[in-house]
């Protein structure tokens, strides 16, 4: 009796054991496919950055799908002090500052309001958001071109790096050449000049130190 308890054992305990292994891979593969899923999701909601090297930036611009919105997933490299600088042609420059002590990942969003009397640019990365009022003779041209206007974006299609010390260009709204003659007819010969050569809308990231380096040299050539 005892004999054939310990074969009856022997056979069912490793497929009882098999079993319970099987199901545990079912479980975990089942896991593994809604947690892929989930990146997924958060992939193409905010874009898929491959970071290569630690000690450079990263970027990836994802497009949020609707107008007058922009926004960016980007790596900074650990303990630097960041800007997000932008320029709105007519005004002086601004930004709004962004720590990085730790190498994380950052969401840099911006968006344009317009409610038809006043414009607004609005710069929004977590915990902190700036916003500047757009002046009327840009926000005008803004309106009037607005189906020609120019619109350029860093790192629309794939991750791209950079050095730390870099200045980067993450979007430029300016007009085209093709305009310049209808821009100063309306606003005075000296529009194009106060436009940048076009440009009306300028966001760009960089470290203290390279922008106030770029500040020190702009302001030395203009003495």
């Amino acid at each position: 009796m005892l004999r054939r308890f310990l074969r009856f054992c022997s056979i069912v305990v490793p497929v009882v054991v098999s079993i319970a292994m099987l199901v545990g891979m079912w479980r975990d593969h089942r896991e593994w496919l809604v947690l892929d899923a989930k990146i997924a999701k958060y992939e193409s909601a905010i874009g898929r950055l491959d970071v290569t090297t630690e000690s450079r930036m990263h970027l990836i611009y994802s497009d949020p799908g609707q107008p007058d919105r922009y926004q960016w997933r980007g790596h900074l490299p650990a303990n630097q002090s960041w800007r997000l600088s932008w320029r709105i042609a007519g005004k002086d420059a601004d930004y709004t500052q962004v720590s990085s002590t730790n190498s994380e990942d950052f969401f840099p969003r911006v968006r344009i309001d317009d409610d038809g009397s006043e414009m607004s640019l609005h710069v929004l990365i977590v915990g902190k958001g700036m916003s500047q009022r757009i002046g009327a003779a840009t926000a005008d041209l803004l309106r009037k071109y607005r189906d020609q206007l120019v619109i350029e974006v860093i790192a629309e299609t794939e991750t791209e790096d950079y050095p730390v010390d870099q200045i980067v260009s993450l979007l430029k709204i300016r007009l085209p050449e093709s305009l310049r003659q209808d821009v100063v007819d309306q606003f005075g010969k000296f529009a194009w000049q106060v436009t940048d050569n076009g440009t009306l809308v300028h966001l760009r990231l960089g470290t203290d130190q390279a922008l106030e380096a770029e500040e020190k040299s702009e302001a030395e050539s203009d003495e």
